[in-house]
């Protein structure tokens, strides 16, 4: 399964880059949506396009059925799901309660999925009207939640939402064969995966799609470092350190022009990088919750997917919003 718009290649997710997937979704969206006034989160753009917590809204009734269908698909031979089953969004839900909905049936999908027998993938099922296995389901599913928190961050972005037009500089460049620190390079080629010869040592929680680039702001690390942590560029595992940049400003959706126009690149911020215990030795008291967004805004590295290919180099330009 592919998709143009968003990058989604199903090729490039493996059974854990799914289950991952499933498991940020209440991440995802919740840091999508944080600080935005509610009237904001329901306004259209245009006519056409649906607002933030509509796409939210049917994010949700697709989890719900996707849970429903699959839990079906374990005990049933090929269920089927009425076409009557409405799909579209609600432009009067709760905000409180559409994240709730996410995250509780993307949670309750993993733990179904999560232990399956590889011979239960093949499953087969109906969704609305399309016959596939509990693996297809899955990619499905994944791709629908994931392409639709990008919507509803572009969205807040045309509505006044999203990050401030500003411009930065690469300061720099980190790849490394698996863990941490990440060795510093003097350029970085960039694709669809992230940095070429870049590898994180465990996958449990790293290396998908839509966590190609982890980006980390000059400044946090300076202010970190002041107050005694042995932390510095590359040792918390960024692959891009960035400077002049107001990072509080920034934000799930927030798209980033990297490099000169020749060689740039182009990605979209998708999350708040939840930080792991391999980043401890940064911390003068080894608690890596120190750049954790939910512990402490606007301190942690963030995550992006790269929507078009280049090549980066020190000095290059940042440009939000180009």
């Amino acid at each position: 399964m592919r998709c143009d718009i968003c990058r989604f290649d199903s090729d490039g997710y493996t059974w854990g880059d799914l289950m991952g997937s499933l498991r940020a979704q209440q991440r995802r969206w919740t840091s999508t949506f944080e600080g935005v006034d509610p009237v904001i989160l329901s306004r259209r753009p245009d006519d056409d396009t649906w607002s933030a917590l509509e796409y939210a809204s049917h994010t949700a009734k697709v989890l719900a059925l996707a849970d429903e269908l699959i839990s079906r698909a374990l005990t049933e031979h090929e269920p089927d799901l009425s076409p009557e089953v409405a799909l579209g969004a609600d432009d009067d839900a709760d905000q409180s309660s559409v994240l709730q909905h996410i995250a509780h049936h993307a949670l309750s999908l993993h733990e179904k999925l999560a232990l399956l027998a590889p011979t239960d993938r093949d499953r087969r099922f109906t969704f609305l009207g399309s016959p596939m296995t509990v693996s297809d389901g899955v990619e499905f599913v994944v791709h629908e939640a994931n392409h639709h928190v990008s919507d509803a961050g572009r969205v807040l972005a045309r509505v006044g939402a999203g990050a401030p037009a500003q411009t930065g500089v690469i300061v720099g460049l980190f790849a490394s064969d698996g863990g941490v620190p990440k060795a510093e390079i003097e350029q970085a080629v960039v694709g669809y995966r992230g940095v070429q010869g870049d590898r994180q040592g465990t996958r449990a929680h790293h290396g998908r799609v839509w966590q190609a680039l982890c980006l980390w702001s000059g400044e946090v690390i300076d202010q970190l470092a002041a107050e005694g942590h042995p932390v510095a560029p590359g040792t918390a595992g960024e692959n891009v350190t960035i400077r002049g940049v107001d990072w509080s400003t920034l934000r799930p959706g927030t798209r980033i022009q990297l490099g000169s126009d020749d060689h740039s690149v182009i990605i979209e911020l998708t999350a708040w990088a939840v930080p792991c215990h391999q980043i401890r030795d940064s911390f003068a008291d080894a608690d890596e919750h120190h750049i954790d967004h939910f512990d402490h805004p606007f301190t942690s590295r963030a995550y992006a997917a790269v929507l078009s290919d280049g090549v980066l180099r020190c000095g290059d330009a940042v440009i939000v919003e180009p």
